[in-house]
């Protein structure tokens, strides 16, 4: 879907440094970035987190999110709306998308979770250092959990290792340990 914008179009001249959010790490580290420059963190009206949950300083939780009890959020991490994250789980400088559902005892490190995507209770996704290839080229040595695409299904008791990534509307199956890729509409198991 297009969406077109009424009115002028104008340029601006800024002093200060370019954020390029072209790939999955300059996505992370430009919310890290920008979020730091926040005195807060933000949390919506209908949110609903538990009291007895932690937030970080310098994250977004979206409209009608619901984070568990004991569950982490730290700081760098942004929870579009409609998220759901289960007890005990740790979400650490990631990116998770509206509608995502993130079960317990998960843990999420420079990670990205696509719109719709579910990761089941006991997921690990460490993050880490990784060699990536993206449309043929090699980017070495990148700061980079794991990427789940768009209604992507991740089972319980999955390992992502750095860098791995699950395309979109693909299913990983339970206790899997992830190297590297799962193109889309892809089923993985052991």
């Amino acid at each position: 879907m297009i969406h077109y914008l009424d009115g002028h179009v104008t340029s601006v001249l800024v002093n200060g440094g370019w954020l390029d959010p072209s790939h999955p790490w300059g996505l992370l580290s430009v919310t890290e970035t920008l979020l730091a420059r926040r005195h807060d963190s933000a949390v919506a009206g209908s949110a609903r987190v538990h009291e007895r949950a932690l937030l970080g300083d310098h994250v977004v939780i979206g409209e009608d999110c619901d984070v568990g009890p004991g569950a982490v959020i730290s700081a760098g991490s942004c929870l579009q709306d409609n998220v759901s994250v289960g007890a005990n789980s740790v979400i650490e400088r990631s990116i998770l998308s509206t509608d995502a559902r993130v079960g317990a005892g998960v843990v999420l490190r420079d990670s990205v979770v696509g719109t719709g995507a579910t990761v089941g209770d006991g997921v690990v996704s460490p993050g880490g250092r990784a060699d990536v290839i993206l449309e043929g080229r090699l980017y070495t040595d990148r700061r980079l959990g794991s990427i789940i695409g768009d209604r992507a299904e991740v089972g319980a008791n999955v390992t992502l290792t750095a860098g791995s990534r699950v395309g979109a509307e693909a299913v990983v199956g339970p206790g899997t340990v992830l190297h590297g890729d799962v193109r889309e509409r892809v089923e993985v198991t052991h």
